[in-house]
């Protein structure tokens, strides 16, 4: 699928794999440290069968992701390659900054996810949690190398590896989904 030499592929894959998901994790750690505290009172609640109160508690963790993440993630999309200088000098920083344009995004699409997992689990829900999860993984399992090839017939060629990140945004969106709807249908979250 590559026409990189052995090297490049090697830094592609370190960048993919290690370094921008450390720069990634920045806003992860923030918006979870925050919403995480928001849970155990969501759960407190719906054992109170308050669930007006409970659902302000979701709006309000995902409305911290929101307003913590988006604006971080624009950030360093629009800064990516003096952002991933910064942090790696200049190992790989021929390929680091564009691909960190395309990890951030998909960090925040995580945050969200995790965020949902809590509040279903805290609300006893582990199946549908489960269910949500598996069926996001096998949609990102059955879409990755497809969408690589489709983006390197497409004449993406190095940049191929955008299929296998879109796959994933597809199937964590999915588990999003199942998740909501699943809120929604238990506790008529909105």
């Amino acid at each position: 699928l590559s026409s990189l030499k052995l090297k490049d592929n090697l830094i592609i894959g370190s960048i993919i794999s290690t370094y921008g998901p450390k720069i990634a994790m920045i806003i992860s750690a923030l918006a979870m440290g925050l919403t995480s505290t928001i849970v155990p009172e969501m759960s407190s609640l719906v054992a109170k069968n308050d669930l007006k109160q409970a659902n302000a508690k979701l709006c309000s963790a995902l409305n911290i992701i929101f307003a913590i993440a988006l604006p971080i993630t624009v950030g360093i999309v629009v800064l990516s390659n003096p952002v991933y200088s910064f942090f790696y000098n200049q190992n790989g920083a021929q390929y680091g900054g564009f691909i960190l344009k395309f990890i951030v995004p998909v960090n925040v699409i995580s945050c969200i996810k995790i965020t949902l997992c809590m509040a279903m689990q805290g609300l006893k829900k582990t199946k549908a949690v489960c269910t949500a999860t598996i069926t996001g993984i096998i949609v990102n399992i059955l879409l990755d190398v497809p969408l690589m090839y489709l983006f390197y017939y497409l004449g993406a060629g190095q940049h191929c590896y955008i299929g296998a990140m879109i796959s994933t945004v597809i199937g964590q969106s999915i588990c999003i989904v199942i998740i909501l709807i699943s809120l929604r249908k238990s506790f008529n979250f909105r």
